[in-house]
């Protein structure tokens, strides 16, 4: 690998941790489309090491602290909502208020654009992370290996995010989702599919006891996936940033749920 590309994957991992997390990396990076484009190749990355931190602090909390799973079950959701700064939750707490608008496309867009927070976001927002903190803590009190969905669901939810920036269609010609978009190169698009195919046969060597489990939530992600870009270009007529947050947010807690099922039925 020569040593621009080296300059260059580091400073796309760089951007992407300083994009999609509150990690603290004050290095700057500068904005050029081999670097954005770096950047979106690595999402599942971001998601990797975002779950590795739920991961380790799951174990101490459950293993070491003995804390009771509801009290362990918020601190892993705050634990994940604050290594995101709320990024995503915003973009979830946008699109639900465009949404239960029920205006057309271009009004739904602007009522996203708007700064202000209406009531459908708030009621939204409750019902997601209420719906996440059940699932997470049936699934501390179903799961035997519970670390290994707190490493595998943060990286799905990211895939996702990838996929859909790499493959969906812009709502408009403007905005951050669409910059990022320009800057895709073929090369990255193929990062997508390696990923997915990387992480099915690192289970598979490293965990194989859970290859199941992780096929099955790499087709409830895909599924996802297929399903957003119709569901967000009927709707708001493409993705926007605010769309790909919302992505994250609802993919999570679908994995969640699907987990929870999974574990319920005996098949996981």
């Amino acid at each position: 690998m020569s040593d621009n590309h080296k300059v260059g994957g580091i400073a796309g991992l760089i951007l992407a941790l300083q994009l999609l997390t509150t990690i603290p990396i004050r290095r700057q990076v500068p904005w050029t489309k081999q670097t954005a484009s770096v950047s979106v190749a690595l999402y599942p990355l971001i998601g990797l090491i975002v779950g590795s931190i739920a991961m380790s602090a799951s174990i101490l909390m459950i293993e070491w602290m003995l804390l009771p799973t509801a009290v362990s079950s918020f601190l892993l959701l705050l634990l994940i909502v604050s290594l995101t700064g709320g990024l995503h939750l915003d973009g979830w707490m946008d699109v639900s208020d465009g949404y239960f608008s029920r205006q057309d496309q271009d009004r739904k867009l602007t009522i996203m654009k708007d700064s202000r927070v209406g009531a459908f976001a708030v009621i939204s927002l409750f019902f997601l992370l209420a719906g996440k903190y059940i699932f997470i803590f049936q699934v501390l009190e179903s799961a035997e290996a519970y670390w290994f969905y707190f490493l595998i669901i943060p990286f799905f939810a990211r895939w996702l995010m990838a996929g859909a920036l790499m493959y969906g269609k812009p709502a408009r010609e403007e905005g951050m989702a669409y910059s990022v978009q320009q800057c895709i190169i073929p090369r990255t698009k193929v990062s997508f599919h390696l990923w997915g195919i990387f992480i099915l046969i690192g289970i598979a060597i490293f965990f194989s006891k859970f290859i199941i489990l992780a096929l099955l939530l790499t087709m409830t992600s895909v599924i996802l996936l297929l399903c957003s870009f119709t569901f967000f270009r009927k709707q708001f007529g493409g993705i926007t940033g605010d769309t790909l947050g919302a992505l994250v947010e609802g993919g999570e807690a679908v994995l969640w749920i699907v987990a929870w099922l999974l574990l319920y039925y005996g098949m996981a």
